[in-house]
């Protein structure tokens, strides 16, 4: 048969019943084969399911690397899978593995480019995925870690190993280190030969910053504990010993090293420890005691046999309420003990002086209320101790004080009290005088504690100084009408001796032939009588006139003092008066100052018997007082004189114009100047003068 210049051959019947048969053959060869296909591809859609399932377990723990990398290799080892999925199918792969917070790399042999990456490795990374696909993934190791990565994949290639687990340091594509938990494993073919390579990485960047800081502080609780001042011991639930420092062996004397002591079960090491206590079987009794109850102890005593005492605190150890053993320290409290025990004697002591001292003593609260006092004030106030605890001391007492004084004790930023004479009312009613002083307390915030207060019992004082006052004001009170009897009756006496003066006068002159000799001595005798008494009656006005207490300090220069004393003296010619050096200037008033050299140097002149007389002016300089020094080379004044001669009227001799009131006078003046005088003397050789004035 021919048709388009083609020849076709048609089968005769018998050859095309056989091509139906060959047809109707391979068509049912071809729907068992894609049933068996479609059983095959049922059975990996159920691995599949498993592989989600396990995606989601690595996702809640992220350790769980192996199982993940087991389920990519069977993945990637299944051709014949890759061949049957669909497109949906391999979607629904990359959506498991881009929510996979495990970062996943698929490679081929030699690591150049990425056949598949997930979410995670592109998000760790911080490459796309297109741009991992051009990138070595070993380009992306820390240089410090290329060393161990290179020996892995080494092992892995030349079938020592078909997967490996390491850590290791990535860099991103912002230069940015991650550290990551590092897996590797191969996809080998029939051959064995590599034929792609799978790797999975997770950051452990926080986690690796938490375990340093978590190993860290541990090698600082350990060395800590290791130089600690105090014993520590750890034993665990098995009572094996899992800890002790050095100190805890120092103070049981123990021959082993810390170290040493580690899994050692505790009852040994408490049998050991014992050897040097007071009471080694009630150690070991109390110690059983401690593993038994399982509670806490705090500050236990436990007396060495050495004297040393040190207390024991025990603290249970648990993790989610079950009992995971003890920790033991011990503090050595031998000096505390020590201190305690004489701090306790001194407040014994100090107790028995407060409570038997002739003071009153009192300790109030914050808020004045108080708290203790001693038998003492009891006494003084007249209230028990019970009534006294809890009252307020400035309500109770001070209701007889000034306001003032009162808001001054009740003010709470004082620091101490000054010394305040207070007057309070006792139980019955009595009216007391008290010195009171005090001290308060504070805390670091300097927020009141309390005040401890000291009371003297000054009634007795009070009654004195009162009636002392009221002597003063009398004794005032008749110096005055003294000194006004002083002046009324020296001028009463003045008058009629200037006319007993002036008669005898008269009558020398009227009279003196037919007086005669004898007659015109008697006169001369009455006239050098008249006089002494005039002197006597004008020195009784100067000492009278010394208890003004106006004086007119001024600058004096004492040498212009001296030079007019001499010219106002009589000074006989047998006796030279010399100034040993320049006198200084001072401050004070000038007539009394020149009443003093006048009185000492009138004295010197009227004392000296020796043809050639000498009186020598003299002074030092001190760190308080000017002192001054007046010598003769008189008479001298006999030593039973010397503590007397300063006393108004009192003379050392008969002289007719010693009045006996002139050294007194200057020692008056003095005083005014809080200075001292005194003297030095020698029968028939001489007296000095000495006296002080303040600066």
């Amino acid at each position: 048969m021919q048709k388009g210049g083609k020849t076709l051959d048609v089968p005769n019947q018998v050859e095309f019943q056989e091509q139906i048969k060959n047809l109707q053959a391979a068509l049912e060869r071809e729907i068992s084969a894609r049933k068996k296909a479609e059983a095959r591809l049922e059975l990996k859609s159920t691995e599949l399911v498993k592989i989600t399932e396990e995606f989601q377990r690595t996702n809640e723990h992220p350790n769980e690397l192996s199982s993940v990398k087991r389920a990519v290799l069977g993945i990637s080892q299944n051709s014949e899978l890759n061949s049957l999925l669909e497109d949906e199918q391999r979607n629904q792969i990359k959506i498991l593995l881009d929510n996979s917070s495990v970062g996943m790399v698929l490679t081929k042999d030699g690591g150049n480019g990425a056949i598949l990456a997930n979410g995670a490795a592109c998000k760790i990374l911080g490459y796309t995925e297109e741009e991992l696909k051009s990138k070595n993934v070993g380009t992306s190791v820390h240089s410090d870690d290329i060393p161990q990565m290179q020996k892995e994949f080494h092992l892995l290639h030349e079938g020592e190993k078909d997967e490996f687990s390491i850590k290791a340091r990535l860099i991103n594509k912002g230069g940015e280190i991650v550290w990551t938990r590092f897996s590797g494993a191969a996809v080998r073919d029939n051959s064995g030969t590599v034929k792609y390579e799978v790797v999975t990485f997770e950051d452990i960047t926080k986690e690796k910053a938490l375990n340093d800081r978590i190993n860290l502080s541990e090698i600082l609780l350990s060395n800590l504990l290791a130089d600690a001042p105090i014993g520590i011991l750890m034993i665990d639930e098995l009572k094996k010993v899992t800890l002790a420092n050095k100190k805890f062996c120092e103070i049981f004397k123990l021959d082993t090293t810390p170290d040493q002591l580690l899994g050692s079960a505790a009852s040994a090491v408490a049998q050991e420890c014992s050897l040097s206590t007071k009471d080694p079987e009630g150690f070991i009794e109390k110690v059983k005691l401690l593993h038994g109850r399982q509670a806490m102890v705090l500050k236990e005593e436990i007396e060495f046999a050495d004297g040393r005492v040190f207390e024991r605190s025990c603290m249970p150890l648990s993790y989610q309420d079950e009992y995971k053993g003890v920790l033991v320290n011990y503090t050595d409290i031998t000096s505390v003990k020590d201190y305690r025990y004489k701090l306790e004697q001194q407040k014994e002591k100090y107790a028995t002086i407060i409570e038997n001292m002739n003071l009153g003593w009192t300790e109030t609260d914050a808020d004045g209320n108080i708290i203790m006092a001693n038998k003492v004030f009891c006494e003084f106030s007249e209230y028990s101790l019970d009534e006294l605890v809890g009252k307020n001391g400035v309500d109770l007492f001070l209701s007889e004080t000034s306001k003032e004084k009162v808001e001054y004790f009740k003010g709470k930023t004082l620091k101490a009290y000054e010394s305040q004479a207070l007057k309070i009312k006792t139980k019955s009613g009595k009216i007391k005088h008290l010195l009171v002083s005090g001290l308060r307390s504070y805390t670091d915030k300097g927020e009141l504690i309390g005040s401890l207060g000291i009371q003297f019992d000054i009634t007795e004082h009070k009654k004195l100084e009162l009636q002392k006052e009221k002597l003063l004001r009398e004794l005032e009170s008749q110096n005055e009408q003294l000194n006004d009897y002083a002046h009324v009756v020296s001028h009463d006496l003045k008058s009629p001796l200037r006319s007993i003066s002036a008669l005898l006068s008269w009558t020398k002159e009227d009279f003196a032939e037919n007086l005669g000799v004898a007659g015109l001595e008697n006169l001369n005798l009455i006239d050098e009588k008249v006089e002494k008494m005039e002197l006597l009656i004008e020195n009784i006005l100067k000492y009278s006139r010394l208890d003004n207490p106006e004086m007119q300090n001024v600058a004096i220069d004492l040498n212009q003092v001296i030079e007019h004393t001499l010219e106002m003296l009589f000074i006989p010619k047998n006796i030279k008066v010399i100034v040993a050096k320049k006198l200084p200037v001072i401050f004070a008033d000038g007539a009394r100052i020149q009443q003093v050299f006048q009185n000492l140097i009138s004295n010197a002149v009227n004392h000296v018997d020796k043809q050639r007389g000498l009186i020598e002016i003299d002074f030092s300089d001190t760190e308080t007082h000017y002192q001054f020094a007046i010598k003769d080379n008189g008479t001298g004044i006999k030593k039973e004189y010397h503590d007397k001669i300063f006393t108004v009227f009192k003379s050392f001799d008969d002289s007719d114009m010693s009045t006996g009131i002139g050294l007194s006078i200057v020692k008056k003046i003095i005083d005014r100047y809080e200075g001292e005088i005194w003297l030095e003397s020698e029968v028939d050789e001489g007296t000095t003068f000495f006296f002080t004035l303040k600066k």
